[in-house]
């Protein structure tokens, strides 16, 4: 996905790099949200962060962007435009982001619902998802300069909200830095429309 800043295209470029601009801080608000164990907040604003990088490629390919925020509704197009982007997503962990989008207000969630948010799994696959998103995405004027993004310049200078318990610059894997202490946040919507909640941490161990 290379990005031209084309005058006779200003328009559909301007929106592509506000939507990148605007994922980005968004997922910089999921990753400190999820940081001070606000794990569902978190969880909602990764999925807004997702979204948008999803419509910014979307609107690149020329797809028509309709009025959603699942990104599992979007995920048949991104696997249209870049099988090798598919590929590397983790569909189980965009189900789960995707279906807590509902839970911005309690009284929308359906009956019966349940998921429980693992804060490592959370941050481990958001970082995972919006920095193989990022190196697909170049952006560059018509005359062949290229510009940095948010991403890469807060990646340069370590910026805090970005490098924080992030596994992607502990020079370590997911799979050990998904091990030890962590936070987790159990929601249930019984056949009542009651909601009930469930806040505590536990011990991974290295088997998992």
């Amino acid at each position: 996905m290379s990005i031209e800043t084309k005058n006779n295209d200003k328009e559909t470029v301007g929106m592509i790099l506000s939507l990148l601009s605007n994922g980005y801080d968004d997922y910089l608000a999921s990753r400190t949200l999820l940081n001070h164990n606000l794990i569902l907040q978190g969880a909602i604003l990764a999925n807004t962060a997702i979204e948008k990088y999803f419509k910014s490629i979307l609107i690149f390919a020329g797809n028509q962007i309709k009025y959603t925020h699942s990104i599992m509704k979007m995920l048949p197009q991104i696997k249209n435009f870049d099988v090798k982007l598919y590929n590397k997503l983790n569909i189980d962990f965009m189900v789960k982001v995707d279906s807590c989008y509902v839970l911005r207000y309690i009284d929308s969630a359906p009956q019966n619902f349940k998921i429980t948010l693992q804060k490592k799994q959370i941050l481990s696959e958001l970082d995972f998802t919006i920095s193989t998103i990022n190196e697909k995405i170049n952006i560059s004027s018509i005359d062949g300069r290229k510009h940095m993004s948010k991403y890469s310049t807060d990646r340069d200078l370590k910026i805090h909200a970005l490098v924080n318990n992030n596994y992607l610059f502990q020079n370590t894997t997911k799979e050990i830095f998904l091990t030890g202490t962590d936070y987790l946040h159990e929601i249930m919507i019984d056949s009542n429309k009651n909601f009930i909640e469930f806040k505590y941490q536990t011990d991974f161990n290295s088997e998992i």
